[in-house]
């Protein structure tokens, strides 16, 4: 049965649901996107600016800008919450695909010249490119619903194909249709996890060292430490980390990127989706958020049973922050202001 719907003046070419609950459409004949809360009704209208009115689909970034594929101009514009235009990348072609990447790159699929897919840098220059050109067997003229896999690698849609950053396929996915044999517009990847990178390789916390290891067994990065409580490996392939009362995240050689030093003991960490960064100080028992630079912004007091807090974990949710402190036989549930949102009971303690 029909949940929820919203009816807008024209045709929506894209939809998001965002991290927070909401949803982002596009109404193309008004011109604008439209963030629709959890009813699916219209909380804010973001305006696009528009030479020739089309097809308009829309991608919110990870640092909470819009990116939006203007078909019709040829152009990707990212836009700020306000309607603001802060870039327009043009393209030889009709837009039809962007994904907007951690780093700040951005995916464009389109056609025009010999079609294909683009990854574009902030400063506008292409990186990266996949024509017709490159695989003869694989039809990139057009290529509809192209999607960034968490292990780096492309899925195009329309040709049904995995593809590296080699330019090689990966796997093909099988297709049959009775009215259409050909090319299907749309289609997404399901049981593909989002966690990264895929590559085999993995990390081991031990009690004074990270270490990270090849799919081969070889190890390949150990960084000194003290008693690691939390780790994440990041999307753009650094490690975040806290150790003692320390936060860092570090790159690929082991080089520290940014730091943060707490008051207390810090038992948890997560990079956030609008890319921020939570961590569990259990001294004072609070949530500090910090920003891209893993300075503080604020911080949540948590309520508490059991003291003092030893373990813990924190963990982005749908709607929040679910924390879970050791001790406890309850899951809380806070939003970014500090207000519990539930509590789920457990029939044990949890860790």
């Amino acid at each position: 049965s029909v949940l929820f719907r919203y009816q807008a003046t024209g045709p929506i070419h894209s939809c998001e649901r965002l991290d927070n609950g909401y949803t982002l459409v596009t109404d193309s004949e008004a011109a604008c996107l439209r963030l629709l809360d959890r009813k699916m009704k219209p909380v804010a209208s973001i305006p696009v600016t528009v030479k020739n009115k089309g097809p308009l689909r829309a991608r919110r970034s990870p640092r909470g800008t819009y990116f939006v594929a203007q078909q019709s101009d040829h152009t990707v514009c990212e836009y700020d919450g306000n309607g603001k235009q802060l870039r327009s990348i043009p393209h030889p072609g009709a837009v039809y695909d962007i994904t907007a990447m951690q780093n700040g790159n951005v995916v464009i699929s389109g056609d025009g010249g010999e079609g294909g897919i683009r990854i574009v840098n902030p400063a506008g220059q292409v990186i990266w490119s996949l024509t017709a050109k490159d695989l003869a067997d694989v039809k990139l003229e057009q290529p509809r619903g192209v999607s960034l896999l968490p292990n780096g690698n492309l899925f195009v849609a329309s040709a049904l194909v995995e593809i590296n950053r080699q330019k090689e396929i990966v796997r093909r996915f099988p297709y049959t249709s009775t009215k259409n044999p050909g090319t299907p517009a749309r289609a997404k990847l399901t049981g593909v996890t989002g966690q990264l990178p895929s590559t085999g390789d993995y990390l081991v916390a031990n009690p004074e060292t990270i270490t990270k290891v090849s799919a081969a067994g070889k190890v390949v990065l150990k960084i000194n430490t003290d008693t690691c409580h939390d780790i994440q490996w990041l999307r753009n392939g650094n490690i975040l980390f806290c150790a003692g009362n320390n936060l860092k995240e570090i790159n690929a050689a082991g080089d520290v990127i940014a730091s943060y030093t707490g008051n207390g003991r810090i038992l948890s960490c997560q990079r956030l989706a609008n890319g921020q960064t939570v961590v569990l100080d259990a001294t004072h028992t609070r949530l500090v958020l910090l920003d891209a630079a893993l300075k503080g912004l604020s911080s949540i007091a948590l309520q508490h049973d059991a003291d003092p807090v030893r373990t813990g974990i924190v963990r982005e949710s749908v709607h929040g922050l679910v924390v879970a402190l050791g001790g406890e036989s309850i899951l809380r549930e806070y939003d970014r202001h500090g207000a519990i949102l539930r509590s789920i009971p457990c029939s044990g303690e949890v860790s």
